[in-house]
């Protein structure tokens, strides 16, 4: 059932942030988002606060202008990362953590920074792409929003998504 697996995945999750070990989660603003509010449907405790390593977010930043896509299948091709078994949770898991580790090895200031600093840096690096993007998109349809919230996209209020 749902409301179990969710239960396992948050239990899981939050014994790893209390223990101190960052979640790496390929595009994370979109998993960590999701267990949020399957967590509050369910009327589960949320996840706890913890640094979280992104590495879409990262190599869109130390690496803005390269062509082609972002997606983990690409990020593997560019930092030389083996990906078995493609779409299956435990291979995107292991392949997220071996992207992660190739960008930290290859650019220095981020093997510089502390956990905390990493994550910081994230939060306004997403901010930063989304503002961007937002930008591009307006010049076409001036009502467009992008989302800059990192990891976690805020509940709307008086809404239970």
């Amino acid at each position: 059932p749902l409301k179990e697996a969710v239960a396992e995945i948050l239990a899981g999750l939050t014994q790893v942030i209390l223990a101190g070990i960052p979640v790496v989660a390929m595009n994370a603003r979109y998993d960590i988002t999701l267990l949020d509010r399957e967590a509050h449907r369910f009327g589960l405790d949320p996840l706890p606060a913890g640094p979280v390593i992104d590495p879409f977010v990262i190599d869109k930043q130390v690496d803005r202008y390269r062509p082609g896509k972002r997606t983990l299948t690409a990020l593997c091709e560019h930092y030389e990362v083996r990906l078995d078994g493609a779409h299956s949770a435990d291979a995107d898991a292991v392949a997220a953590c071996r992207v992660a580790w190739r960008q930290a090895t290859r650019y220095p200031q981020l093997a510089a920074m502390t956990l905390d600093e990493l994550h910081t840096a994230q939060v306004a690096w997403a901010a930063e792409q989304a503002a961007s993007l937002q930008e591009y998109f307006r010049k076409k349809d001036p009502a467009v929003v992008v989302e800059g919230a990192w990891p976690l996209i805020p509940r709307q209020r008086g809404t239970n998504s």
